[in-house]
């Protein structure tokens, strides 16, 4: 008897850390690095001084990035391709890549914005 090797569906949870990701980091950077760019596009206001108050809760913004872009990277990881040979939907791998790249650019930035901000 042949048994067919059946691997767990990881499309959602790679989807889930990739959204994480890109949410945590967005709002790590929401007290220093995003008014800065809002402001320099010219969407500029009274609003923006506002997001200051967000600063407290950064080290949870970037504890909730860096969970979900290791989570998103161990998941893809293993969902690439079974033994058998069936490998994932690559778009979709790759939709979730690109939801990690940008979350980890904010987290990074964030952090490095933090560091060279408290040098000058």
């Amino acid at each position: 008897m042949v048994t067919q090797y059946s691997k767990p569906n990881f499309g959602a949870l790679r989807n889930l850390s990739s959204v994480g990701a890109l949410f945590g980091g967005i709002l790590a950077s929401s007290c220093c690095i995003l008014p800065l760019i809002l402001g320099g596009i010219g969407l500029g206001g009274a609003w923006l001084g506002h997001l200051e108050s967000l600063a407290p809760y950064q080290p949870y913004f970037l504890t909730l990035a860096a969970i979900s872009i290791g989570g998103g990277l161990w998941v893809s990881r293993k969902s690439r391709c079974s033994p058998a040979g069936v490998c994932a939907d690559s778009r979709s791998n790759k939709r979730a890549m690109i939801g990690l790249g940008l979350g980890a650019f904010f987290a990074v930035g964030t952090v490095a914005f933090n560091i060279f901000y408290a040098l000058f």
